[in-house]
């Protein structure tokens, strides 16, 4: 009972129970970037809502079977999620517009998209293979000399 009651508090975060306060926080907190000419981050999104990583993944995940809630909680959960993740893809697509236009920032722009919150891109890796492999030995004693 009591690990029921710790996930359920958890879960259903009093803080936001649907989308639209999750939202309104989001474009108040654009209109402040966009007027500092700046990238929209994760972490002052969470500054903004005033919750947690851990918290922003419970509302993501909307994970439904949590006994004892209502159809209307599970509308709020689901709209919710739907506004996290469309933040989380603003946020990416922003970092990625700002490194294009700042040829200053675009390596802080990149290393920034390549972690997993903002997308977890990674650089593209080219491998060159030829089928035909060799191994030469070759066997030396003290002194240098080879021996086979």
């Amino acid at each position: 009972m009591c690990g029921d009651y710790y996930y359920m508090s958890r879960y259903i975060h009093p803080k936001y129970t649907d989308g639209k306060k999750i939202l309104e926080l989001f474009n108040e907190y654009k209109a402040e970037k966009d007027s500092q000419n700046m990238p929209y981050e994760f972490s002052g999104v969470l500054t903004k809502l005033g919750i947690i990583q851990s918290t922003w993944d419970d509302y993501k995940d909307c994970n439904l079977n949590v006994e004892g809630i209502t159809k209307e909680e599970i509308k709020g959960f689901k709209e919710r999620s739907e506004a996290i993740k469309k933040i989380e893809s603003e946020c990416a697509s922003s970092l990625a517009e700002w490194g294009l236009q700042n040829p200053k920032s675009q390596a802080m722009a990149m290393f920034l998209l390549k972690q997993k919150r903002n997308g977890g891109y990674t650089d593209k890796q080219e491998f060159t293979t030829t089928g035909n492999v060799q191994i030469a030995v070759k066997l030396t004693d003290e002194k240098g000399k080879t021996i086979k």
